[in-house]
């Protein structure tokens, strides 16, 4: 035992903390914590049911759709556009109004559709599609993350029923069967009373704290959004990137997780 204790002595800090070693000092035991990096943590916590609910069988993408080949008008490297959203296009929010993301990679200076759709669920299937807002806007050619934000002057999602949201790159105005698409499905839930409160409480005094609420809830609309205001207004802020980072991981999007964001302006 004494052999060990006088080893002990020469492990370095870093490696004994790797190794998850107790150091017994003469008045004190030093138990050195078995922690990963702070962004190997964070990764580990984002653990969110991202696909909440199922969503309904309506002939539209079940799945976040990727790469491909460039269709007919569309400029080389427009098929790269990718939806921030969990790879079955499945997640949840708890806002009327939620906001969706887009990556675009640079050259791309096109008209671009915002749309979302509220779907009717298995209780009312012959139910219409009814269209809850649609905008567009040009595209600059620059590369980043943009995103549209439902206005106030829009009915908010209702609690419990399905909506398709898509991102459609027109190529060609007089051949929309060109364009290519982006998109997930989303559903509202509500909030509890005490998850509510928690939320407030943490917007008011700690929106640092916000994401990692909405993260444990698996909402990930609002995790999103949360990160992206932050980084936004902290720009280059270790954790909140470390954090940022982790989020996109956990969709398998972390390849995205330096790309700055893009302002436009919407027609409506």
């Amino acid at each position: 035992m004494a052999r060990t204790k006088s080893l002990l002595q020469f492990i370095p800090l870093s490696l004994a903390v790797s190794l998850g070693v107790s150091v017994s000092t003469g008045f004190s035991t030093v138990v050195l914590a078995q922690q990963a990096s702070q962004s190997t943590l964070i990764s580990q916590q984002i653990r969110g049911n991202w696909n909440a609910f199922n969503p309904p069988n309506r002939g539209l993408p079940g799945g976040r759709q990727e790469g491909g080949g460039v269709r007919g008008p569309c400029p080389n490297g427009s098929e790269q556009l990718t939806a921030l959203s969990p790879k079955t296009d499945a997640g949840i929010t708890s806002l009327g109004q939620p906001s969706f993301y887009l990556y675009v990679p640079e050259g791309i200076a096109l008209p671009m559709e915002f749309t979302i759709s509220q779907y009717p669920d298995a209780n009312n299937p012959q139910t219409e599609e009814k269209e809850v807002y649609k905008t567009t806007f040009n595209l600059t050619g620059k590369s980043g993350i943009i995103s549209v934000t439902l206005p106030e002057k829009t009915a908010a999602l209702e609690v419990g029923k399905s909506y398709y949201w898509s991102f459609a790159l027109v190529c060609k105005p007089n051949a929309r069967e060109a364009s290519i698409i982006r998109g997930g499905w989303v559903q509202r839930q509500a909030l509890s009373g005490s998850l509510e409160q928690e939320i407030q409480m943490a917007a008011k005094n700690t929106p640092e704290k916000l994401p990692g609420l909405f993260e444990r809830e698996g909402m990930w609309y609002d995790a999103v959004a949360a990160l992206a205001q932050l980084r936004s207004k902290n720009p280059g802020k270790d954790n909140i990137e470390k954090e940022w980072q982790a989020l996109l991981n956990s969709v398998e999007l972390g390849n995205l997780a330096t790309a700055e964001f893009i302002n436009y302006k919407a027609s409506n």
